[in-house]
């Protein structure tokens, strides 16, 4: 593909995808709030997004954007993986963990019905999902290390 094409192609599929995966991602954060907050459970929609501006919410988003800017600049740009991937491979890497979300939300939800309270299921779903970042990581670190 000439290289003219690919950067065409670019200026559709990056803002698509950012859209797209952003979409998702902001869904999961209202089901979150909206189920696992007593704001939330309590007030709606426009309670559990007010919790959106308390400040120790925005400490975990740094710690998480902090991560992923070290995985970047080390691996990525560091470590070269950048010359084993393309565009499409890299757009299709988050949507498992979407699928895992939607799982994790829907089943989560129902036991905090169950349950009567949001606290034990959440401590639960953070530490599957911590434990599971970790080892997707793993394997995907150790997957672009075998192609270099």
């Amino acid at each position: 593909m000439p290289p003219g094409a690919l950067r065409a192609i670019k200026f559709f599929i990056i803002p698509f995808f950012i859209l797209d995966y952003g979409g998702f991602c902001y869904g999961h954060l209202m089901a979150v709030t909206g189920f696992f907050s007593t704001a939330g459970l309590q007030g709606g929609a426009r309670a559990s997004l007010a919790q959106v501006w308390q400040w120790d919410f925005w400490i975990a988003v740094t710690a998480i954007g902090l991560s992923h800017l070290f995985s970047f600049f080390n691996n990525y740009l560091g470590k070269g993986e950048y010359k084993h991937t393309s565009l499409f491979l890299l757009m299709q890497r988050p949507y498992g963990r979407i699928v895992a979300m939607h799982i994790a939300i829907v089943f989560g939800a129902g036991f905090v019905m169950w349950l009567g309270s949001p606290l034990p299921i959440l401590m639960i779903l953070i530490v599957a999902k911590t434990a599971m970042d970790l080892k997707l990581h793993q394997k995907e670190r150790l997957k672009m290390a075998a192609a270099t």
